[in-house]
């Protein structure tokens, strides 16, 4: 990846999620963004939505989420292709979210 493509996905973050990378200046973001892509790309995450989503989750949750035991097993398991375990993922964890924090709003990224 080149860095044009890391600078897009930040400007779509900054666009599309402003809260969720509020935190981060522009130098931290593409740190961050260059240290998530490669990382969706070994789970084969290819599309440009999934890819997006991996970084918000990665962003907001911490590069850590990618190492849990029930991510690792879920996005290694025999069923669907990795942009679509990454969608039913995102949503999910956002439901959890919306769920735990009913008066928070959810990031858009990543949402059909």
């Amino acid at each position: 990846m080149d860095a044009r493509y890391y600078s897009e996905l930040a400007r779509t973050l900054r666009e599309q999620s402003p809260q969720l990378v509020a935190h981060l200046d522009d130098s931290a973001l593409h740190a961050a963004i260059a240290a998530a892509v490669p990382k969706a790309l070994s789970f084969g995450i290819e599309s440009g939505r999934p890819v997006l989503a991996f970084v918000g989750l990665w962003v907001s949750l911490g590069p850590g989420f990618a190492e849990e035991p029930e991510v690792q097993r879920y996005m290694h398991a025999p069923l669907g292709t990795p942009d679509e375990k990454m969608d039913w993922l995102f949503k999910r964890i956002v439901e959890k979210l919306k769920a735990a924090m009913p008066d928070a709003q959810a990031p858009p990224i990543g949402a059909k």
